[in-house]
């Protein structure tokens, strides 16, 4: 089963990628703040992120992959490296990375020289960018480093959150209800200002915590994310790479409905690893002659 969903992840976000040979350049140094082909670059970084890891999961752990899927990731992988680099997305560039640092590390089938030579080509493209002043890499370096000087408006916003919560005891357990945090705040903290202060929390965990309270942002964490992390290292994590982009990037956006751009996989993943011990019903495949399709994907 884990097969067929990565397999799907994989098509549905190499499709941005495809997008953005329609409609943009990758000669670009930096996409940031631009929408192209329907998407922003965040969706680009994201996108590019997730279709390079499951990219190396099906190839390592599929050897039923079919050849048209097989040359769909050739084909697209090096152009997605291209589109990741030059997206100016900073979680894009931090799940990738952690999703490559996962498989030097924990990866055991996988051959040592392999991992060398892929760390070696990593290391020459980080350092071609960090060497170009106009690169995305180093303009959000410098933005982060900024940010972490002044303050960031989302930081503050949360702050004001947390504060609000201390001074009104009852929302630890009932929240401010759902996407009302500002409403809250405009009638419960004096010391917010709604015009310096427009942007949104962008992090999901956050607005399930303020929207919801204590209780149930506990209840959320235990069994979904912080399980699905759990069985995750103790069964995937030396075999695949593709959990850290559905897990962390959420700290960045809110995904909380469907027409979110990581709602379905954050979720579908959560899920399946909530119902992971349970007895799971066989897919056969009528052209393997009735034999269980994919027995080896657990």
């Amino acid at each position: 089963m884990l097969i067929l969903i990565l397999r799907v992840f994989n098509l549905v976000y190499g499709f941005p990628v495809i997008a953005f040979l329609l409609s943009g350049s990758l000669g670009e140094k930096d996409i940031y703040g631009d929408a192209v082909g329907g998407f922003a670059n965040n969706h680009y970084g994201w996108a590019c992120a997730m279709f390079l890891l499951t990219s190396l999961d099906l190839y390592r752990n599929d050897p039923s992959l079919s050849k048209k899927h097989l040359w769909f990731i050739r084909i697209l992988t090096p152009l997605a490296v291209i589109l990741l680099s030059i997206s100016g997305s900073r979680s894009g560039y931090l799940t990738f990375s952690l999703g490559f640092l996962l498989f030097i590390l924990r990866n055991s089938n996988t051959h040592l020289a392999v991992k060398l030579f892929s760390v070696l080509l990593v290391s020459l493209l980080v350092f071609q960018l960090y060497g170009d002043p106009e690169s995305a890499l180093n303009k959000r370096l410098n933005k982060t480093e900024k940010q972490l000087k002044e303050g960031e408006a989302r930081t503050q916003l949360a702050d004001l959150c947390f504060e609000t919560m201390a001074s009104y005891p009852e929302t630890m357990l009932t929240g401010f209800g759902f996407y009302a945090f500002r409403d809250a705040l405009l009638k419960l903290n004096s010391k917010y200002n709604p015009q310096k202060l427009k942007i949104n929390l962008h992090n999901s965990y956050y607005e399930l915590l303020f929207g919801c309270g204590y209780l149930i942002f506990v209840f959320f964490l235990l069994f979904f994310p912080l399980r699905t992390i759990l069985i995750f290292a103790l069964k995937h994590s030396s075999k695949y790479v593709f959990l850290p982009p559905i897990i962390l990037i959420p700290l960045f956006e809110n995904n909380f409905n469907p027409g979110q751009f990581m709602f379905y996989p954050w979720f579908v993943i959560m899920f399946y690893y909530l119902h992971y011990s349970e007895t799971q019903t066989p897919i056969y495949s009528k052209k393997d002659n009735g034999s269980v399709y994919g027995n080896n994907i657990l």
